[in-house]
């Protein structure tokens, strides 16, 4: 009921005695609003008021039974809102839809967007999808408001809107909300092994428009163990069938213990599938999980809610496939930390040359300066990397010795400036370009 307090702001009254004053019907005799209120104090209601904790405070309070005696409060206050957003593809083909999704937090209950050469130019709703009809890179902002204030972001050159897609796109990156795993109750991970004994995890992703290949595919491993006797793990690419996984697009087999050393090594793992695979719609992106004794994989995942509905899988050990949304799976809503790399036909893989089998990689891409270059080469131990404005300037370059046909190395380019940039590598085996954009 409603509380009494001493001069330093503690509550040492709390209304009781029945039903307030206030109530004259059926309140009993005497009873209205020129009558008094009843007060007891603290301790009665403490421990004495009825016999369960839904009557008592110190269940709740003290539920230790620590025998405190006093516990100052705090004050909550509200807060305005912090503006965020993400879009499902941000290098488009002209005319072609995008479709945007407010990440924003503290609560705002309006949306401002301003969408530079989309239409529609402007929006109230708080996940619009915009067409671009013009070629050129364009800005997107956000304003969000509550009661208590309002915030706005801006993605500079957010939007790049192109003739023909020439380059490949990462899908689901960077991961909406936070990067979280959840453990199983019965032990294990919900996004990986678990106790129920699930066979895969999966991602669903719909097509974007002018991408019809998969090249490769990210992977963010939260654990992986290998003390058991599983050699290979299975990548694999489903098709979608009315809704829900169907038949098998392709697999790739990586090594359990690669993927223990890129978790190690606080690595995503790259998994390039042989040859680019075809797609025509929706598909899933996962992995079978390990089945023997030992051997452990886990998915990074983001939070119930940061991606709703929700984009993960899961199959059961009856080879069911059910969406973690499902109230018979897990009734959660998010996405796991899987990336795929789309491209328009005949890009492929982005292998530069078939002759030399040559693959240069860039994840994310585009990004925020900050980037993953990946270089495979068997017969190349030296090479130069350039970094080349829109312009032609070489405005970075570095020589670098491989001692493995795998080269692999996180770049910080945040001190230069928003934009188009063309990432070069000169080798013995020729001389190969990558588009770079950063945002």
């Amino acid at each position: 009921g409603s509380p009494i307090f001493n001069s330093s702001g503690l509550i040492v009254g709390t209304l009781t005695g029945g039903t307030s004053a206030c109530d004259v019907d059926g309140a009993g005799p005497g009873t209205g609003p020129d009558q008094p209120d009843i007060y007891g104090k603290v301790y009665y209601h403490w421990d004495q008021n009825g016999s369960t904790s839904a009557e008592q405070l110190r269940p709740w309070l003290d539920p230790n039974n620590n025998g405190v005696t006093q516990l100052s409060g705090m004050y909550c206050g509200s807060n305005p809102p912090v503006a965020n957003f993400t879009a499902d593809q941000t290098t488009v083909v002209v005319g072609s839809q995008v479709n945007f999704t407010d990440l924003s937090t503290n609560a705002p209950t309006s949306w401002s967007w301003s969408f530079n050469g989309g239409t529609p130019t402007s929006s109230s709703t708080q996940n619009p999808s915009v067409t671009y009809n013009t070629l050129g890179d364009y800005d997107v902002s956000l304003t969000v408001s509550n009661a208590y204030g309002s915030d706005t972001e801006t993605k500079n050159l957010y939007i790049h809107v192109v003739d023909q897609l020439t380059t490949c796109d990462t899908l689901n990156y960077p991961l909406a909300g936070t990067p979280t795993i959840y453990a199983s109750s019965g032990g294990g991970y919900v996004s990986g092994n678990n106790d129920y004994g699930d066979l895969a995890k999966a991602n669903y992703f719909s097509q974007p428009s002018g991408y019809d290949e998969i090249s490769s595919a990210y992977f963010w491993f939260y654990t992986a163990t290998n003390s058991g006797s599983t050699q290979n793990v299975n990548f694999k690419i489903w098709a979608d069938n009315s809704g829900t996984v169907g038949n098998v697009l392709a697999n790739k087999y990586v090594a359990l213990s690669d993927i223990v050393s890129d978790v190690s090594s606080n690595y995503i793992t790259h998994v390039i599938f042989d040859t680019p695979v075809a797609i025509t719609g929706p598909f899933y992106v996962g992995i079978e999980l390990p089945q023997s004794a030992g051997d452990t994989l886990a998915l990074v995942s983001n939070k119930d809610g940061d991606t709703n509905p929700g984009t993960a899988w899961e199959q059961w050990s009856d080879n069911s496939w059910y969406p973690f949304s499902s109230s018979s799976a897990w009734g959660i809503n998010l996405a796991l930390a899987i990336f795929p790399v789309v491209c328009p036909s005949g890009t492929g893989n982005s292998i530069l040359t078939t002759e030399t089998n040559d693959y240069l990689g860039i994840f994310p891409n585009p990004n925020n300066g900050h980037f993953d270059v990946t270089y495979i080469s068997n017969n190349v131990e030296e090479f130069t990397l350039n970094l080349i404005s829109i312009d032609g300037r070489i405005i970075y370059s570095e020589k670098i010795t491989k001692t493995s046909p795998l080269f692999r190395k996180d770049f910080d380019f945040r001190k230069y400036p928003k934009g188009i940039y063309s990432l070069q590598i000169i080798s013995n085996n020729g001389i190969f370009n990558s588009k770079l954009v950063i945002q």
